[in-house]
């Protein structure tokens, strides 16, 4: 029986393929699990296991992006029972470009998380208690602000996203809209205070709002890699070894050779 090749070896899929832009190309890294998934019978993964999502953050170093310290890290594993969603939160706030802007806002973000998760309080209006329930009352991410643009404003939500990116992009037409969002807002029945409040976040912190949608893809997939070495090693190492010994780089070695006219040794 012949399996069918993987798009990338296991070997890759452990240690990542990041693109130029620093993220992982999710949509071919989940085609070569997906493929070692089949070949392997597809054991059950179950979510929520508190020992991988421990592993994964102690090697974060190997999947966080360089924005998120060791030591904020050391800092998030005293709080206790950390889920799918916490970590999910993790990789998002490790990827924000606001953490490069404001070295303070990923420990701040933490802490308000984590003390809204415990007490079941958050400092955000309750305009938002739709639309934060997965990230502990917190308006913080990108999907987030869309779906409160679009609800006060009526705009559709195709519009509200390319407004959050321009905004993301400091786009000057995008910031002017401000007023004609306050208009919109009062007129669907909304406080204009309220309302003017939420422009001025979306204005002022919108290159700080995480993705949600990448970094739910991303923990999904780590958290299965990190499952199959933790409970199914043995297939795993059997596949990477397989892998070691079979691969061939000579036809690459080769076309470089040739492009740029290397002679052999």
């Amino acid at each position: 029986m012949t399996h069918k090749k993987l798009p990338i070896s296991p070997e890759l899929i452990l240690s990542h393929y990041w693109a130029a832009s620093a993220k992982p190309r999710l949509a071919v890294m989940y085609q070569s699990l997906n493929t070692l998934l089949d070949k392997i019978g597809n054991p059950e993964i179950k979510p929520n296991d508190f020992t991988i999502i421990e592993r994964l953050l102690n090697s974060c170093a190997r999947w966080f992006s360089l924005n998120i310290s060791r030591a904020i890290i050391e800092r998030t594993k005293k709080y206790q029972n950390l889920n799918f969603e916490d970590l999910t939160f993790l990789i998002a706030l490790s990827y924000s470009y606001g953490v490069e802007m404001d070295p303070l806002y990923v420990e701040d973000m933490i802490e308000k998380y984590f003390s809204s998760k415990i007490t079941g309080i958050s400092e955000d209006d309750s305009l938002f208690t739709q639309l934060t329930s997965n990230t502990n009352g917190l308006l913080v991410c990108r999907e987030q602000a869309v779906k409160l643009i679009a609800l006060i404003s009526g705009i559709t939500e195709d519009k509200a996203h390319l407004l959050v990116r321009n905004l993301r992009k400091c786009d000057a037409e995008a910031h002017s809209f401000g007023n004609e969002f306050v208009k919109l807002g009062v007129l669907n029945g909304y406080e204009e205070f309220e309302v003017c409040k939420i422009w001025e976040f979306m204005d002022l912190r919108s290159q700080f709002l995480l993705d949600y949608d990448f970094s739910l893809a991303l923990g999904w997939l780590l958290y299965q890699i990190e499952y199959l070495k933790t409970y199914y090693s043995y297939v795993m190492n059997g596949e990477i070894e397989s892998f070691e010994k079979s691969f061939d780089i000579t036809p690459i070695i080769d076309t470089i050779k040739q492009k740029h006219n290397i002679t052999s040794f």
